[in-house]
């Protein structure tokens, strides 16, 4: 088992309906609110460079972003939705809660 010292800089905690959650930051791993909106200017930008391009990769759109996109015609298009929320915005598949002991 780790230290201790790395997992606890890694995790982030919040509490949410009386429970502590827990969501370890990482590589692609974002624990902070999701952007759940369909614009998106960064896809926006990368569809103009790449105007028939069949996805648009995480560094144009954000790592925060719910959505995927493509471009069609040189305009950011969602094909899906690749994250839900729960009700505060934050992606439900990142944070798990806590056990008690």
């Amino acid at each position: 088992m780790p230290d201790g010292t790395s997992w606890e800089t890694q995790a982030q905690y919040r509490c949410m309906n009386g429970k502590v959650m827990v969501c370890f930051v990482g590589a692609n791993l974002p624990c902070i609110r999701m952007n759940a909106r369909r614009e998106n200017p960064g896809a926006d930008m990368f569809c103009r460079d790449n105007p028939d391009a069949g996805s648009v990769p995480a560094y144009a759109i954000g790592h925060d972003s719910i959505h995927a996109y493509r471009c069609r015609n040189g305009k950011a298009e969602v094909t899906e939705t690749t994250r839900q929320l729960d009700q505060r915005g934050f992606a439900k598949d990142l944070w798990i809660e806590l056990p008690a002991r």
